[in-house]
C-alpha cells in the first residue's frame, strides 16, 4: 500500500520494461481520492460545454437571427441571473449554516435549465404582446402584461418546484435535505431574479430595439427593421433570410397539434402513451437498491482495472468485526462468546472457508490445556475436558486471560482487546506486569474478526439484509455487541434510499397537486397536468431499470430534479390552455402554438447539454446523463404531446367574452 502523502511517481505508471507473463496492477492508499479528483476534474471541460451549449442555444432561439432583434444581451443576462441564484443561495445558506455537501454541485444545471425556460416564456410572451397589442402600448406596459401571463406561468412552475424541494429537505438523510434546501431557496430566488433582473433588462432592451441600435453594440446604429423581417445577420454573420424569418417551430407544432387532436389521433395517443406506462411500470417493479464505492472510479483508471481483475481472480468477501462491549462482563458472558462464536462458524452470511478468529476460542484451547501452571488450579464449569467449558471465578479467570495476552501465544490478539484498566494495554511482549495495571477490572472491548460471504454482499438489497439480520442476532446472542464494517457507511443508504425517493416523490406529488390547482383554478385541467407529471416519473424510473440505473443517492437526486422538470414542460402548456378561447380542441391547438416553441426550446437546450456530459468516464454523470435523457424526452413528450391530447377531449371550452 501506498501512503496518502507518498510520491505519486510510485504509482503504476513508472516506466518499466513489461514482462510477458507478469503484469503489475496495483491499488494504494491514495489511489481513490487521487482517481476521484481526476475523474471530477476531468468532467469539467464537459459540463462547461454542456453549460456553453445551453448558452448557445439560448441566443439563437430567444431572438431572431438579425443585428438588432437578436437575443445574445437577453441570453447572458438569463445566465447572469442564474449566477447571481447560486451566489444568492450559497450566501444565504452559509449564513444560516446549512452545510454545502458535493451533491449541490448538480443544483447548477437545474438552475441553468429553469432559468432558460423562465426566460424563453418571458421574452415570448412579450414579443407575442409586442406583435399583438404594441400599437398605443409603452414598454412599461407591454412589460406589465408580460409579468401579468408569462410571469403568472413561471410562479406556477417556481412555487411548485420549489415548495416541493422545501418540504423534501426534512428526509432523514443529510446530504439530500441539504440538497432540497438549496434547491428550494435557489428557486425562489431565480424567480425573484427574473421578476426584478430579467424583466427591466427585458424592458432596456426593448428601447434598443425602438431605437435600432445593434445588439450587445448600443452605440451602433442600424436603419429600421420589422421583427417580422428578420435579415439574417448578427454578430457579422450573414445568411438568408428565410432561414431565419422566424415561426417555423410555432406552425410546425400547430400542425402536429391538429393531426393528434383528431378523433383518431387521439387514439393512437393514448394506445402509444398506455403501453409507454405499462413498460414504465412494470420497469419500477423491476428496479433495485444498489450502490458500490467503486463505481465512481473511471473506466481508464488502473484503480478500475484492479477492481476488475481482483473481482474475477480473487473475489473475497467483505471483512468484518464483531465488537463486544464493556457491559456484560466478560467473565459473566462466557457462553455469550462462545454462542458467538458458533453462530458465526455456521450461518450461511459468513464464508466459512476463511476462519473466523476469535480471541477467546484460542484463550480457552490455551487454558484448559492441563500443562499451564497459571491454570492449573482453575475451577472450570462444567469440567476442564468439556467442549463448552467455562471459567468458574472470575480472578482466576482474568488472570489466566492477562497471562495468555501478554506473551507470545496471545499476543496476535492484542489489537482484538482494550482492557478497562489503561495500564493493562501492551504493544509488546511483557514478563511482568505493568504497575497501575488492574487485572480484575476486565476487558472494556473486544472483537472477533470474519468475513461475509459472496452470496450474501452481491447485491445492495442483499448487502442490507445481511448487515440488518446480522445487527440483530449479534445483539440476540451477546447484548450490546454488533458487527462493523467500513462499508456499512454505503450499505445503510441502500436500506433506506427506496423509502426516501418514494417518501420525497409523494411529498413533491402532494406539494404539486395542492398548487396546481391552487394557480390554474380549473380542476378539469389541472387534475391532468398532475397525472401527466405523475407519469413522466414512473416512466422515467422504469426507464432506469433498462438503461442499467440502480436506486441510490446519487439517481435519487437527479429524479427530484426531473420532478421540477417535468412540471414545467405540463404547467406551462395548461396554464396558455386556460387563458386561451374556444372548443377544447382550439383552445388546445392555441396554448401549444404560443408555449409550445419555449417548452420545446428548453426540452431541447437539456437534451442537447445532458448528450454532452454523456461521453463522460465518471459514473456521476453517466447516471446524469441516463437520468436526465429519460425525463427530458418522456416528461416532454407527456407535456408537449399528451397532455394537449387530452384537454382537446376533456379540457373543456371557453367564450370570447370571458376574457374580460
Amino acid at each position: 500500500f501506498m501512503g496518502v502523502n507518498a510520491d505519486t511517481r510510485a504509482e503504476p505508471k513508472l516506466e518499466c520494461p513489461e514482462d510477458d507473463l507478469l503484469k503489475f496492477s496495483g491499488l494504494f492508499q491514495r489511489s481513490l481520492g487521487d482517481e476521484f479528483g481526476n475523474a471530477i476534474r476531468g468532467d469539467i471541460s464537459k459540463l462547461t460545454a454542456s453549460y456553453g451549449v445551453i448558452i448557445v442555444y439560448c441566443a439563437i432561439m430567444i431572438g431572431k437571427c438579425d443585428a438588432i432583434h437578436s437575443g445574445v444581451f437577453l441570453s447572458f443576462v438569463a445566465v447572469i441571473i442564474v449566477g447571481l441564484t447560486i451566489g444568492s443561495t450559497l450566501g444565504l445558506m452559509g449564513y444560516f449554516g446549512v452545510p454545502n455537501g458535493n451533491l449541490n454541485n448538480n443544483l447548477y444545471f437545474l438552475l441553468l435549465g429553469l432559468g432558460v425556460d423562465d426566460a424563453f416564456v418571458l421574452s415570448s410572451e412579450f414579443m407575442r404582446h409586442s406583435r399583438e397589442d404594441g400599437q398605443g402600448k409603452s414598454i412599461a406596459e407591454r412589460i406589465a402584461l408580460t409579468a401579468k401571463t408569462g410571469g403568472i406561468s413561471v410562479l406556477i412552475t417556481s412555487a411548485t418546484d420549489a415548495l416541493a424541494f422545501l418540504v423534501g429537505a426534512t428526509t432523514v438523510l443529510p446530504a439530500l435535505g441539504w440538497f432540497c434546501t438549496y434547491a428550494g431557496v435557489s428557486i425562489v430566488l431565480c424567480y425573484t431574479f427574473q421578476l426584478t433582473v430579467f424583466l427591466p433588462c427585458l424592458a432596456l432592451n426593448a428601447r434598443r430595439v425602438e431605437a435600432n441600435r445593434v445588439d450587445c453594440c448600443c452605440c451602433f446604429h442600424s436603419k429600421e427593421r420589422s421583427i417580422e423581417d428578420p435579415q439574417g445577420c448578427c454578430c457579422g454573420c450573414c445568411l438568408p433570410k428565410a432561414v431565419f424569418k422566424g415561426g417555423h417551430l410555432s406552425k410546425g407544432l400547430a400542425g402536429f397539434m391538429r393531426k393528434v387532436t383528431t378523433p383518431v389521433g387521439q387514439a393512437v395517443t393514448f394506445i402509444l402513451f398506455a403501453a409507454l406506462t405499462g413498460v414504465g411500470i412494470w420497469g419500477s417493479t423491476m428496479i433495485y437498491k444498489d450502490f458500490k464505492l467503486e463505481w465512481f472510479i473511471p473506466d481508464s483508471s488502473y484503480v478500475n482495472e484492479f477492481f476488475n481483475i481482483n473481482s474475477e481472480y480473487f473475489a473475497t468477501g467483505t471483512p468484518i468485526t464483531v465488537n463486544m462491549r464493556e457491559t456484560p462482563a466478560t467473565f459473566e458472558a462466557q457462553s455469550n462468546l462462545r454462542e458467538m462464536y458458533d453462530y458465526l462458524t455456521t450461518t450461511d452470511l459468513v464464508n466459512q472457508d476463511v476462519a473466523v478468529d476469535s480471541w477467546y476460542e484460542e484463550f480457552m484451547s490455551w487454558a484448559v490445556d492441563p500443562s499451564q501452571a497459571v491454570t492449573s488450579s482453575a475451577v472450570f464449569t462444567p469440567s476442564r475436558t468439556d467442549a463448552n467449558a467455562i471459567f468458574q471465578d472470575s480472578t482466576a479467570f482474568y488472570t489466566a486471560l492477562y497471562t495468555w495476552y501478554r506473551g507470545t501465544t496471545g499476543s496476535r490478539y492484542r489489537g482484538s482487546m482494550i482492557w478497562a484498566s489503561k495500564d493493562c494495554n501492551l504493544d509488546g511482549t511483557s514478563d511482568v506486569i505493568p504497575a497501575g495495571c488492574v487485572i480484575t477490572d476486565g476487558l472494556k472491548a473486544s472483537r472477533f474478526n470474519a468475513e461475509l460471504s459472496l452470496s450474501a454482499t452481491d447485491k445492495g438489497t442483499n448487502r442490507y439484509t445481511t448487515m440488518t439480520s446480522m445487527r440483530a442476532k449479534c445483539d440476540e446472542l451477546y447484548p450490546g455487541s454488533f458487527p462493523y464494517s467500513f462499508d456499512f457507511l454505503y450499505w445503510e443508504e441502500v436500506g433506506v434510499i427506496d423509502v426516501e425517493l418514494v417518501r420525497n416523490l409523494l411529498i413533491c406529488g402532494g406539494v404539486i397537486l395542492v398548487v396546481i390547482f391552487a394557480l390554474v383554478p380549473a380542476p378539469r385541467i389541472a387534475i391532468w397536468v398532475v397525472l401527466c407529471v405523475a407519469l413522466s416519473i414512473v416512466d422515467t424510473l422504469g426507464f432506469m431499470y433498462f438503461w442499467d440505473v440502480t436506486i441510490s443517492g446519487v439517481s435519487t437526486i437527479y429524479l427530484l430534479i426531473c420532478v421540477g422538470l417535468a412540471v414545467d414542460y405540463a404547467a406551462h402548456i395548461a396554464h396558455m390552455f386556460k387563458e386561451s378561447v374556444g372548443s377544447p380542441r382550439e383552445r388546445a391547438i392555441a396554448a401549444v402554438e404560443r408555449i409550445g416553441p419555449c417548452t420545446f426550446n428548453a426540452v431541447l437546450s437539456t437534451l442537447l447539454a445532458v448528450v454532452v456530459v454523456g461521453f463522460s468516464d465518471s459514473y456521476v454523470f453517466r447516471i446524469f446523463f441516463k437520468v436526465l435523457f429519460l425525463v427530458v424526452t418522456i416528461a416532454g413528450a407527456h407535456g408537449l404531446w399528451l397532455l394537449p391530447a387530452i384537454l382537446s377531449l376533456l379540457g373543456g371550452s371557453k367564450e370570447a367574452k370571458s376574457e374580460s
